[in-house]
């Protein structure tokens, strides 16, 4: 593999990282708004209570895991051989 193709790759692999990461984000701070209007609403709950009763942490895991292999895969490709 090329020096260029790999600087390439690890650019790609920058970018998809950076854009997924802030994907997750987003839908989180969302979410946790939502959270948080309909906690307004029901003055008896717990908000951090609720967002761990209502959330799958090993989908969160799951989420995590494509961005993290694309940092990974950055960090392998940066460096020229």
């Amino acid at each position: 593999m090329t020096p260029l193709t790999m600087k390439r790759i690890s650019k790609v692999c920058k970018v998809f990282a950076i854009v997924w990461f802030a994907g997750l984000v987003l839908l989180e701070a969302w979410y946790v708004l939502g959270i948080a209007r309909a906690e307004a609403k029901l003055r008896h709950y717990h908000i951090l209570r609720v967002i761990y009763e209502d959330q799958n942490f090993l989908m969160i895991i799951v989420l995590l895991v494509p961005g993290a292999l694309a940092w990974l895969m950055y960090l392998r490709f940066r460096r020229e051989h």
